[in-house]
């Protein structure tokens, strides 16, 4: 049988979204399907990879030429003066790239579109990708939401939106009303199948109108398991000045963005003490905030920003657990990461955290938005008295359900079976 001819669609490969739809491209070519990658930002170098140049914009009213699209979502918040503090992300439906000029989009049977905000015309794809098969990974809630990325708990999406309380609107025909509409227009002609990463937000998206009578599916993502592989931890604690006997949790930083809950983690790490007297490490990855935290300066490693996945591999691969404090996320990359690094994860049992971290066996799934819990969750790991049997169980969980070839025989079955 003669694999389908697959153009990946993505804004960027880089980030979270944007290295899993890299990967979930590699990972089918790796299974012999003709694969190549579209992207408008920081495009890799190579034969499968198709960077999005000028000549290929579509003219839009919708978008002013020339315009960066976060220049025009921020002109639109802006018309919402009462919006939440903790908007994270918000997002119109629109965008200035023909795809159908572009002859990779043109020559493939299938088209899996990942994070295009800024990118695909929602309302134009009809027409962009007739005769096409459209499937469409979901790394937030945006694609059937009135524009937000992650609703912090509001349900106005299973209906209709309007009256956004993240725009702190008053009125039921607002933006979010006009996009979902436009969305579920453009949803209605296209031969579309959704994907998610997650069961949480597969059963969300399931129980938005825009979907309705719309096929979705969980594909997890997966991570390459000889990048993301356990190293030697001495020489790495080595050279990062980390005692070799310390315990070390290690955190990804997301300070600045609430849902991510670097707020819960710092009070989980004031109550660790308390079930574990021992003095423990923290080591960071990212960009901390300036002030203080509240955690001894001897003790914490600032490894500010890490884009070699290699760099990572070997990081994660120094500690003890890996703590994920978020309040509201898919299946984060990094979750995958650490468990192939055999390093057992702490987090809330919320999204998609659930489908990667098996309770008391990989890690410790506190209750949602339970400080103590986290804590006590911390601690269960870092007293566990069989830390090697742990990681060993992390890694062939990873092996077994996360790998590139796992994740490539699911596209394919999905991409073979039928539509609406």
């Amino acid at each position: 049988m003669t694999p389908p001819r697959v153009v990946v669609v993505t804004l960027t490969p880089r980030g979270g979204a944007g290295a899993a739809a890299r990967r979930s491209q590699l990972a089918l070519r790796e299974a012999g399907v003709p694969a190549r990658l579209l992207a408008r930002r920081d495009p890799p170098e190579g034969p499968d990879v198709v960077p999005l140049a000028v000549g290929q914009i579509r003219n839009s009213r919708r978008v002013p030429a020339g315009e960066l699209p976060e220049a025009r979502w921020t002109r639109l918040l802006a018309h919402y003066p009462g919006r939440a503090p903790g908007i994270e992300m918000f997002t119109d439906p629109f965008g200035d790239v023909a795809l159908e000029a572009l002859d990779a989009v043109r020559e493939a049977d299938v088209v899996h579109l990942h994070w295009v905000a800024g990118l695909a015309d929602i309302p134009s794809l009809p027409q962009a990708l007739a005769g096409k098969r459209v499937f469409w990974t979901m790394h937030d809630m945006n694609p059937f939401t009135g524009g937000c990325h992650y609703s912090l708990g509001c349900r106005r999406f299973e209906t209709e939106c309007g009256r956004c309380p993240l725009l702190g609107s008053d009125t039921d025909l607002d933006i979010t009303r006009s996009f979902a509409h436009q969305k579920k227009r453009a949803y209605r002609q296209l031969d579309l199948h959704m994907v998610s990463p997650s069961r949480w937000l597969a059963e969300v998206a399931r129980l938005s109108p825009l979907l309705s009578g719309i096929p979705v599916s969980v594909v997890p993502n997966s991570v390459p398991t000889d990048i993301f592989t356990p190293y030697p931890p001495g020489p790495v604690r080595q050279a990062l000045g980390i005692p070799q006997e310390a315990p070390l949790l290690v955190f990804g930083a997301g300070y600045d963005v609430p849902r991510k809950g670097f707020d819960h983690l710092m009070r989980a790490l004031a109550l660790l003490p308390g079930f574990h007297p021992h003095p423990f490490h923290l080591a960071v990855f990212g960009v901390l905030p300036s002030l203080p935290l509240g955690f001894p300066a001897e003790r914490l490693h600032n490894l500010g920003r890490i884009d070699r996945p290699e760099h990572l591999a070997a990081v994660l691969s120094a500690g003890d657990c890996f703590v994920i404090p978020s309040v509201e996320d898919n299946l984060p990359n990094v979750v995958l990461e650490a468990l192939a690094c055999g390093l057992p994860v702490v987090g809330f049992s919320i999204g998609g955290l659930p489908d990667l971290v098996d309770h008391q066996k990989t890690g410790y799934l506190a209750v949602a938005g339970d400080d103590e819990d986290l804590a006590r969750g911390l601690a269960w790991v870092l007293g566990h008295p069989e830390r090697q049997a742990m990681a060993t169980l992390c890694r062939f969980r990873v092996l077994k359900e996360f790998s590139p070839q796992h994740h490539a025989a699911r596209l394919l079955n999905l991409y073979g079976s039928t539509g609406r």
